[in-house]
């Protein structure tokens, strides 16, 4: 019984599994015209970028960094190396 109360489950949220995702942007991101729409595993998410003035047009992929509070903060993913 107290290892139940210590020892809490925890589940992952959807915010959980959006962090490291990659989505495409939707409406073009720029944080200051305070606009931008990212599509992630088929939600639609308000974006924002980590750098101040950088601005992603809309089709760019982007992988998800983190999620402030309803918000994925997105840098433009980067494409694998090809062989």
């Amino acid at each position: 019984l107290t290892k139940r109360f210590l020892a809490p489950r925890g589940e992952a949220t959807n915010a959980d599994r959006a962090v490291g995702g990659e989505g495409v942007v939707i409406e073009p991101i720029d944080n200051l015209s305070a606009q931008g729409q990212i599509k992630l595993q088929g939600a639609v998410w308000t974006a924002r970028t980590e750098t101040e003035g950088e601005t992603i047009p809309a089709g760019t992929r982007v992988r998800v960094l983190r999620i402030e509070g309803v918000r994925a903060i997105v840098a433009p993913a980067v494409p694998a190396a090809r062989t």
